[in-house]
């Protein structure tokens, strides 16, 4: 499991660009105990530099417990995105990058959850996401795969009934996953008909949508929020994967 502490070391550039009261009220919120700096101060005999505050801020994160280190990371990271100017953000997602990890709107992702690609996301499936990311990163998997296949169903529901048909409950996901890849697949040829056989592109993606239907389908029948426990992370894995996947199969494509 991808631990959220992880990026910690890349809060320290952002966080030393903010002056001594701030770094030390921002840790505060954060989780941070800053009661035990109280000695290190901008003046006098307790006089420090904002990089003896941070190492000092360092110190005690260290002897923290892993849990305590996750939310302490997941709140200082939430505080510095807030008031973030478009430079800084960019700066921060380069330095989340380089351990491993991106931003999925506010939220922190494992760059191995790959849920970060998604384009020009409706801002309640951008909330979706951030939800199913957080479940993930806590450590609940089989929560992060139900809110990914509510994505998936949403999603779903709304090609089938933009293209004019039903999208009844009564039919099983995997079935009305595959209507509405059909009812892009105008669309998608057209994107196609670049390729040399853009027939067998169309056969090719068809057969990933329906592999990628049935296995959510399967999940959602054998799994829940109560149960999801008892399978494999690694089958989690792939099936989040798949709900990500279907995410952009079934986005409506750009310029056509």
């Amino acid at each position: 499991m991808d631990r959220l502490s992880g990026i910690w070391s890349a809060l320290r550039e952002p966080l030393l660009k903010r002056s001594f009261s701030e770094i030390k009220r921002l840790c505060a919120a954060a989780g941070i105990p800053v009661e035990r700096l109280s000695h290190l101060t901008q003046a006098g005999t307790g006089y420090a530099s904002k990089l003896q505050l941070v190492d000092a801020v360092d110190g005690i994160y260290t002897r923290m417990a892993p849990q305590e280190q996750d939310r302490v990371t997941g709140n200082l990271l939430a505080d510095l995105l807030l008031d973030s100017t478009p430079p800084n953000r960019e700066r921060l997602a380069t330095l989340l990058e380089r351990r491993g990890w991106s931003l999925t709107g506010n939220e922190p992702t494992p760059i191995n959850l790959r849920i970060n690609y998604l384009k020009e996301l409706e801002s309640e499936e951008m909330f979706g996401l951030e939800k199913a990311v957080r479940r993930y990163r806590d450590g609940d998997r089989a929560g992060a795969v139900t809110a990914l296949i509510g994505l998936v169903d949403a999603r779903t529901r709304q090609v089938i009934t933009e293209h004019g048909g039903v999208a009844s409950q009564k039919t099983p996901l995997h079935q009305r996953i595959k209507s509405a890849h059909e009812a892009l697949k105008p669309q998608v040829m057209t994107r196609f008909a670049v390729l040399t056989d853009p027939k067998g592109a169309w056969n090719a993606q068809e057969d990933a949508v329906l592999a990628a239907a049935n296995l959510l389908a399967q999940l959602r029948r054998e799994s829940s929020d109560a149960h999801g426990d008892d399978f494999e992370s690694d089958l989690l894995d792939v099936t989040a994967r798949n709900a990500v996947f279907l995410l952009e199969a079934l986005a409506n494509p750009q310029g056509t």
